[in-house]
């Protein structure tokens, strides 16, 4: 089981000790089971886009890739959600989901693997979606914030 994710680490030290693998989808559907205990702790993350039969799925298909950090030799600690987005100025990786442990230096790994990624899927961009608290604990890898996002549900109308 996966812990939350710990903010305000230090994010310029690289540590060697910190492994970013993508799942293929053989992987996925070994570890589906797992994955989808982790969904299930922060439901409201996903659930207003994505049901669990649809991460599944797109993850099954590619659509999505399915992200771990392990210690070396050692266990998953974190698991992250990304998506590549076709835009007309440009493709964009963006990671939409992440749950678990990241130790100091994690996010230098994550940003490496993610840019090595995007790179191959021609992104220009990569985006990241998540709570307002990841604003300064992204700042130290380049990223600022581009927008805010507020929704409401549509109400209810009636035709003439």
């Amino acid at each position: 089981m996966l812990i939350a994710i710990e903010h305000g680490l230090p994010l310029t030290e690289r540590t060697e000790a910190s492994d970013v693998y993508k799942l293929d989808v053989g992987k996925v559907e070994y570890y589906w089971p797992h994955i989808e205990r982790e969904l299930d702790e922060e439901p409201e993350l996903w659930e207003h886009w994505y049901t669990k039969a649809g991460i599944f799925e797109r993850l099954f298909t590619e659509h999505m890739q399915a992200w771990v950090v392990c210690e070396k030799d050692g266990p998953i600690r974190a698991l992250l959600f990304t998506q590549v987005l076709l835009k007309e100025t440009g493709n964009v990786l963006q990671c939409w989901w992440a749950r678990g442990f990241l130790s100091p230096g994690a996010l230098s790994n994550i940003s490496d693997a993610f840019d090595r990624f995007g790179a191959h899927h021609d992104c220009i961009k990569l985006s990241v979606v998540g709570r307002p608290g990841w604003t300064r604990a992204l700042r130290g890898l380049g990223m600022k914030p581009e927008s805010v996002t507020l929704s409401r549900p549509i109400y209810p109308t009636t035709r003439h």
